[in-house]
């Protein structure tokens, strides 16, 4: 997946309907990692 717009990813996230995002050229980062962080902020 490509040329999603930010608003639609964090829509995609809460939904639970998207596992990894892939952040910079190579890695992939799994969503439920990215909410424990902004849970934890």
């Amino acid at each position: 997946m490509s040329g999603l717009s930010i608003p639609t990813l964090y829509r995609l996230m809460s939904r639970g309907e998207l596992d990894t995002v892939k952040v910079g050229r190579r890695r992939l980062v799994k969503v439920e990692s990215i909410n424990r962080l902004v849970g934890a902020a």
